[in-house]
């Protein structure tokens, strides 16, 4: 007569022997060994070809962003330095509409008939000042308050309204003065030659240029008082 030989049986790595699997079935599945249990055995690891596929994307995109970060920090700093212009020219407004008093220059504690901003062609400042003797344009000792441009930006041309460039003048004053009796008319916008003597234009575009991606910026006034950036 032969004996029957008890069979192990392995469930999830525990082991039970025979009738005691049955008996204690309860007990196997509490013990039952879910982390290591798997239908199919899975390779967790990366192939060398994977790798490079993955390096080669990370690389491309890396080179991306290095070419374009110049354009796109200088187009920041121009953006910003286009707004920092046209801040300073509705200053000017803002203080000759409220016929504000002279803090500083020739004609300090008293109301100058009006106040100007001035722009240099290719220079690194532009400057506030009060039009303290009346003609329009900015002469010594009226300076009030003078900003630089970020980042070696400068003005690198004025033009009319359609674009046209005025030729031979080095610097622009656009000055405003409050006129009771026609206010459109308050504002004055003077191109100012090499021997300083201006000549009144209708509108401007000011541009403002980048030093080594040439991007640029326009401001955009005219003489009924608009400023924008184009």
């Amino acid at each position: 007569m032969q004996k029957s030989k008890a069979k192990s049986q392995n469930i999830g790595g525990n082991v039970c022997r025979g009738e005691h699997c049955f008996n204690n079935f309860a007990f196997c599945i509490l013990h039952f060994d879910f982390r290591n249990f798997s239908l199919k055995k899975k390779n967790c690891g990366f192939t060398v070809i994977e790798m490079v596929i993955v390096l080669g994307i990370i690389t491309a995109i890396a080179g991306v962003v290095l070419v374009s970060f110049p354009a796109l920090n200088e187009n920041i700093y121009l953006q910003k330095n286009a707004q920092d212009v046209s801040l300073l020219i509705r200053k000017a407004q803002g203080r000759a509409f409220a016929q504000g008093v002279a803090q500083s220059g020739t004609c300090a504690g008293r109301v100058p008939s009006g106040y100007g901003v001035q722009l240099k062609l290719n220079s690194a400042s532009y400057v506030l000042f009060a039009d303290c003797d009346g003609d329009k344009k900015l002469t010594s000792g009226e300076e009030i308050q003078t900003q630089f441009f970020d980042d070696s930006l400068v003005v690198s041309q004025f033009t009319d309204l359609n674009g046209t460039p005025y030729s031979g003048y080095p610097k622009i004053d656009v000055v405003f003065s409050f006129a009771f009796a026609n206010p459109i008319n308050a504002m004055n916008i003077a191109l100012v030659d090499g021997s300083n003597i201006p000549s009144a234009v209708n509108g401007l575009k000011i541009i403002l240029q980048t030093p080594r991606t040439n991007l640029t910026k326009t401001i955009l006034i005219v003489n009924t008082g608009q400023i924008s950036i184009q």
